[in-house]
């Protein structure tokens, strides 16, 4: 998936970057997104839609190993679960 990713990222210093970011950061995110989730596969979909959005707004983020770059990243995971998670309890009911 990460190659996936760098694929549509401009230039090599951007690549490099972001394998910095997913590299320190997607264990962090699986584990938040579960705890969102409480479903592995909904919570890999979190994951994976939450790196497209920060490539989306890669430009936002500066150090990769700060706590302002980590609070980013916890920001975005948590979020995208939750509209996630609405998504699934909006969905449609079957009768009994």
């Amino acid at each position: 998936m990460l190659q996936l990713y760098l694929q549509l990222l401009n230039t090599c210093s951007e690549q490099e970057k972001f394998k910095q970011l997913y590299e320190t950061y997607h264990r962090l995110m699986h584990w938040e997104a579960q705890r969102v989730l409480q479903d592995r596969q909904l919570a890999e979909d979190a994951v994976q839609e939450s790196f497209l959005r920060m490539i989306k707004n890669f430009h936002k983020i500066g150090e990769i190993h700060c706590p302002r770059t980590k609070n980013f990243v916890v920001i975005i995971v948590r979020n995208t679960a939750r509209s996630v998670l609405e998504k699934e309890n909006r969905g449609p009911k079957t009768q009994s």
